[in-house]
């Protein structure tokens, strides 16, 4: 009775060693500098951050109007 205690003991420590460590597998991306994330982003305008609603902003409708607000002075783009 003991060996088979001890027997399946090891046997699920073993399958639980054996299990990958996911803690390796992040992929890391760089932050986007000026020159690739300005130049490829599109402004479609609108936004003036008076607080009202607005419907649509460029091609984009909302189902219900959004309040525009201005984005903090700290945001370099």
């Amino acid at each position: 009775m003991r060996f088979s205690k001890l027997s399946t003991l090891i046997a699920l420590s073993a399958l639980v060693l054996s299990l990958p460590v996911f803690a390796d597998t992040f992929t890391v991306f760089n932050n986007p500098g000026a020159g690739n994330y300005i130049p490829s982003t599109t402004d479609y305008g609108g936004g003036n951050g008076s607080g009202t609603a607005i419907s649509s902003l460029g091609p984009f409708n909302f189902s219900t109007p959004v309040l525009q607000f201005a984005v903090g002075h700290s945001w370099s783009s």
